[in-house]
């Protein structure tokens, strides 16, 4: 009978260490899953961010290319206008208003431009392709 209780203490201490394991695995386990579930949040909070960003920067592109048109439009208007007229000093009057409405217009497209490169800096992006691709896939 000794024999049996020596083997009975010998199975005992294995289910204690076995059961000590499980324990040590369950634990690290939990602190797996709560990394993971903090990880998702981190990821779903810098997918909402790099989305909204890139909606406003997306929107003022938008903004800017629409003004851009219309600048282009007046310009074309009154370049129209200024063939037409015969007064030299209109003329005149005309092309440095024409000058200073181009020059509003370069300053608009480097503004335009930074707005680019605040997005390519934003998401890490160099190619227009792979920022349009992004966009693309963000939006489904």
């Amino acid at each position: 009978q000794s024999k049996l209780e020596q083997t009975l203490q010998q199975k005992k201490a294995q289910i204690a260490l076995a059961i000590e394991a499980t324990n040590v695995a369950l634990e690290t386990r939990d602190e797996a899953n709560k990394k993971i579930a903090y990880y998702n949040e981190e990821l779903l909070r810098n997918q909402q961010d790099f989305d909204a960003k890139w909606r406003e920067l997306d929107n003022e592109m938008e903004s800017e290319e629409k003004r851009r048109r219309q600048v282009k439009k007046q310009m074309e208007e009154e370049a129209k206008k200024a063939r037409h007229t015969d007064d030299d000093a209109a003329q005149k009057a005309q092309l440095q208003e024409l000058t200073a409405k181009y020059e509003a217009q370069q300053a608009e497209e480097a503004r335009f431009e930074e707005a680019y490169l605040k997005l390519q800096e934003a998401t890490g992006l160099k190619d227009i392709d792979e920022l349009v691709e992004t966009f693309l896939e963000a939006e489904e």
